[in-house]
């Protein structure tokens, strides 16, 4: 582990691409297929602020994931949607912002119904907070206040506080 540990804390990006070739190849990776899915290769990005890489490999876990049943086989949709705000820092940083609310509506679809909620809330909340694509933030929390049902991650308060900002 603290080599693995050293690699992100260096940012050293080439000894990070011959661990993720070699624990692919070994499938020594915790998850069920032993394998770095692109979500978890993109939050290592993330993490060492390489961020145009983080871009790509969130990018390739959006068409990667299995909604059908999770069975270790490409990228789980929950360790998906609980990462996305790193891949929107990633688009930040790097002054792509403008991508920002594509990138969202394509994880809502790609997700579907099971993530739906979830996602325009995720949606309403970008577009009101910095200003943009407000006509689908707007679309979004009606979805949220019409289909809204108790979760952990927002509660009713937290969408009608979304409201009073419109």
């Amino acid at each position: 582990e603290s080599y693995f540990a050293d690699i992100l804390a260096n940012k050293d990006k080439e000894q990070y691409q011959a661990f993720v070739a070699f624990a692919n190849k070994h499938k020594l990776w915790y998850n069920p297929g032993g394998i770095l899915d692109p979500v978890n290769i993109a939050n290592q990005y993330c993490y060492m602020e390489m961020y145009p890489e983080t871009i790509e490999y969130y990018n390739r876990g959006l068409n990667e994931l299995d909604v059908t049943g999770y069975r270790g086989t490409g990228v789980e949709p929950g360790v998906y949607i609980s990462n996305i705000p790193r891949v929107i820092k990633a688009y930040e940083e790097e002054g792509r912002d403008s991508e920002i609310m594509t990138f969202l509506i394509q994880s809502r679809e790609a997700l579907g119904d099971a993530f739906r909620l979830r996602m325009n809330y995720q949606i309403a909340k970008y577009a009101l907070e910095n200003e943009t694509a407000l006509d689908e933030g707007n679309k979004a929390l009606a979805y949220c206040k019409a289909n809204y049902k108790e979760n952990r991650y927002f509660s009713i308060e937290n969408i009608n506080a979304l409201e009073e900002r419109m």
